[in-house]
C-alpha cells in the first residue's frame, strides 16, 4: 500500500519512468521484483498494472487486453515519462501480450527497457513461432536485460543485434538478519517457492521422506502458496517432521530463514529465482537443479547443482550436509559473503538506474 501511495503521489511530479506490473495485491517475483525497484531506486515511477492474466477465460482474457492496452495509450498521452520498463517472461501470453505493449511504447516514441524474468527452456521455440511479431516488438527495444549467458545467447541465436546485458534479481536489504546454525540438533531443510509441480514440491517430499527413515534429526519446512498447496496440506499436514506454513513475508520470513540449515530447490525451469538468492544472503547451503540461472549462480563452494532431477544425486549431496556440520558452516559463510555483496536490492539496482540514465542521455 506504501509503495502505491509513493508512486500515486509520483504522478503528480514529472514523470520518467513508466513500470508495467501484475497488480501489487498479487504474490510473486516480478511483484516483488518491481516493489523493490521502486524502493531503492533513485527514480521516479509511474506504475501500469494490467489486468490481463494467463487463468482469464478466452474471452476475458481478450476483452481485459483490449481494456489494458487503451488505459496504457491514455497513460503514454497524458504522462511525461521517457522510458516504459517491461518485466515479460518466456511464455506465449506473455510475449504476444507485452509485444503489443512494446509496439504502442514505439507509436510514442519511448525508450524501451525489457528486464527479462521466468525462462522456461522448453518454450525456446516462440522465438520462432512469433519471429515476425517479435521482430518488430521486442527486437526493436532499446536494451535487454537478461538473467544468464546462456538466454543472451539464445536471444542473439534469433538475430537480435540491439544492447543486451545480463543482471540478476536481488534480495531485499530489509529482509536480511543474522543467521547461525541451529543449536537444538535437528537440521532443517527448507522449501521456499510456490508449491506447484513444476517447481519440484513433490520430489522435494519423496526425497525427505526417504531421508527420515535413516536420519531422525531432520525437519522439512514448506514454505510459500500455489495450485499444489491445499493438496500437500491435506496429504501431509499431520507428518510430524513436515511443517507447512504457507505463504511468508517479512519477519516471517526472516525467522524461517534464519532457523534453517539447507535450502533445497529442485525447480523445473527458472530465470534466477529470487528464493535462491536468499538463501545465500542468509548463508544457507543450497540443493537445486541445473536450470536457467541457477548454473551461473551455485557456483563450486556454495552448495551442489543437481543435473536432470537425479534424485539419487539428491539424496546423496543432503546426506553430505545433514552429516557434515564443518562443511555446512563453511558454505554458510562463504554464502554469506557472496549474496550480500552481490545480490542485495541496493546494490543491484544501482545498475538498473545506471541502464536508465544511459537510456535517457543516449
Amino acid at each position: 500500500m506504501e509503495l502505491l501511495q509513493k508512486s500515486e503521489e509520483l504522478n503528480k511530479m514529472s514523470e520518467k519512468i513508466l513500470l508495467l506490473t501484475p497488480p501489487f495485491s498479487l504474490k510473486g517475483g516480478v511483484v516483488e521484483f518491481n516493489r523493490n525497484l521502486i524502493k531503492y531506486s533513485s527514480n521516479k515511477f509511474i506504475l501500469f498494472e494490467f489486468r490481463s492474466s494467463l487463468k482469464d477465460k478466452v474471452i476475458n482474457k481478450v476483452l481485459y487486453l483490449l481494456l489494458d492496452y487503451l488505459r496504457f495509450i491514455k497513460v503514454l498521452s497524458t504522462n511525461k515519462n521517457s522510458i516504459v520498463h517491461i518485466n515479460p517472461s518466456l511464455g506465449e501470453f506473455s510475449i504476444v501480450r507485452d509485444s503489443f505493449y512494446i509496439i504502442i511504447s514505439r507509436l510514442f516514441k519511448k525508450k524501451i527497457y525489457i528486464h527479462w524474468h521466468g525462462w522456461n527452456e522448453s518454450n525456446e521455440f516462440l522465438f520462432s513461432k512469433y519471429s515476425s511479431l517479435i521482430k518488430n516488438s521486442f527486437f526493436k527495444v532499446d536494451h535487454i536485460k537478461v538473467l544468464s549467458r546462456k538466454f543472451k545467447k539464445v536471444i542473439q541465436k534469433y538475430d537480435f543485434n540491439g544492447k543486451i546485458t545480463i543482471g540478476s534479481t536481488f534480495v531485499d536489504d530489509d529482509l536480511i538478519g543474522s543467521h547461525t546454525l541451529q543449536k537444538d540438533g535437528k537440521i532443517r531443510i527448507l522449501f521456499l517457492s510456490t508449491i506447484s509441480k513444476n517447481k519440484g514440491i513433490y520430489e522435494s517430499i519423496t526425497l525427505f521422506k526417504k531421508l527420515e527413515k535413516t536420519n531422525k534429526n531432520i525437519e522439512f519446512i514448506i514454505a510459500g502458496d500455489g495450485p499444489e498447496y491445499s493438496n500437500i496440506l491435506n496429504k501431509f499436514s499431520n507428518e510430524p517432521n513436515i511443517k507447512i506454513i504457507g505463504h511468508v513475508s517479512g519477519e516471517e520470513k526472516r525467522k524461517i530463514f534464519q532457523s534453517s540449515d539447507i535450502y533445497l530447490f529442485p525447480s523445473y525451469y527458472e530465470g534466477m529465482p529470487t528464493s535462491v538468492l536468499e538463501a545465500f544472503c542468509f548463508g544457507l547451503p543450497v540443493v537445486a537443479s541445473n536450470v536457467g540461472a541457477i548454473k551461473e549462480i551455485l557456483k563450486d563452494g556454495m552448495g551442489f547443482i543437481i543435473n536432470e532431477h537425479n534424485l539419487i544425486d539428491y539424496e546423496d549431496k543432503l546426506i553430505k550436509l545433514i552429516h557434515n556440520t564443518k562443511l555446512r558452516q563453511t558454505i554458510s559463510n562463504n554464502n554469506k559473503k557472496i549474496g550480500n555483496s552481490l545480490y542485495l536490492s541496493s546494490i543491484v539496482i544501482k545498475n538498473i538506474d545506471n541502464d536508465y540514465k544511459q537510456l535517457l542521455t543516449s
